[in-house]
């Protein structure tokens, strides 16, 4: 009985003592986090105390956005309508081409076949949410590996987007091929469109999943595209947000009438992003290239597609031009 007792009591306390080193070598590249760590082992009682200092020293705050993103269609094609370039040159252009490729395979999408009454505009709000989604990942897969950053230069001849490795970047990536996207894209309208067809890839990092939630037909459309791993949990989140049939302000840039602007409908979704990272590794070493990831990942989409900034440059643009007097096909 007590030879039992005491394998079980030596069990236990090498539970103990191996819990406590997975904790000090998940958490090494935090000073702090490792001498607050084993003080409380050696003072306070053990895996306890040490699961308590973890979940208090260690804790990385989650990172959120949220911005909207619209899209621009004609009411009777559901095709972007032939706006001049200053308007269109600071969207993101693949989704334009994803648009145009689905149109060529499935043009019953872009109909009014299946509308309930004259006001229903359901089909094409579904339709625009689906690109939203795609185009989040296509963006995603056009960034380069997951320890890249973005640079973008305004230049005077041109305006330039690329990206470079982060300063540290080492280790391997989870790259998934055109076959995986497909799968993951399931139920999503353009599954199989694709701007580079068999050069498609997205690199994430090691050991990283990937599931999406196609938009819903429920009020609200939801949806949803999810990245996990050890390190952290990222959600991005789309919904319909409004519907409007005009081009807003945007008719005084492009200077078209009203009548005609109403020929023009504007879809509106929500775009929110909540990452929250893993309370037991916030002194991981690993754990600020995933925090950047999320970061430049995060910054980046919104850069890309929220429609206040989108707006602020259209109209920074066509003033200067306006000011300066440079036409739609002037040359430099």
């Amino acid at each position: 009985m007590k030879i039992a007792l005491f394998v079980v009591v030596g069990l236990v306390a090498v539970a103990v003592v191996g819990s406590v080193f997975w904790l000090a070598y998940m958490n090494r590249g935090s000073e702090k986090v490792l001498t607050a760590l084993l003080t409380a082992v050696f003072t306070l009682g053990g895996l306890p105390a040490a699961i308590f200092i973890i979940l208090v020293l260690g804790t990385e705050p989650p990172i959120s956005e949220v911005f909207p993103v619209a899209f621009q269609y004609d009411v009777k094609t559901k095709l972007p309508p032939p706006l001049p370039w200053t308007l269109i040159s600071h969207r993101f252009l693949p989704s334009f081409i994803l648009l145009n490729s689905l149109h060529k395979t499935h043009p019953e999408l872009f109909s009014d076949q299946n509308k309930q009454n004259e006001g229903d505009v359901s089909q094409p709000i579904t339709l625009y949410h689906h690109l939203l989604q795609r185009s989040l990942i296509e963006w995603m897969g056009e960034r380069g590996g997951w320890q890249a950053r973005r640079l973008r230069f305004d230049l005077p001849i041109a305006r330039q987007e690329s990206s470079e490795p982060m300063p540290g970047a080492t280790g391997h990536s989870t790259t998934l091929q055109e076959p995986e996207l497909r799968t993951a894209l399931a139920g999503n309208w353009f599954r199989d469109t694709w701007v580079h067809a068999g050069a498609s890839r997205l690199m994430l990092p090691p050991d990283t999943t990937l599931s999406i939630s196609a938009p819903s037909a429920e009020p609200g459309q939801l949806a949803d595209i999810r990245l996990a791993n050890s390190f952290c949990q990222v959600s991005i989140h789309t919904s319909q947000h409004m519907w409007l049939r005009s081009l807003g302000m945007y008719r005084f840039l492009a200077g078209i009438p009203e009548d005609v602007s109403h020929q023009i409908a504007t879809p509106v979704y929500e775009v929110r992003i909540v990452a929250t990272f893993s309370r037991l590794r916030g002194g991981h070493p690993d754990m600020p290239k995933y925090r950047a990831w999320v970061r430049e990942l995060a910054d980046g989409l919104r850069d890309k597609f929220d429609e206040q900034l989108i707006w602020k440059r259209t109209r920074e643009d066509f003033v200067f031009r306006k000011q300066f007097g440079i036409g739609e096909n002037d040359g430099i």
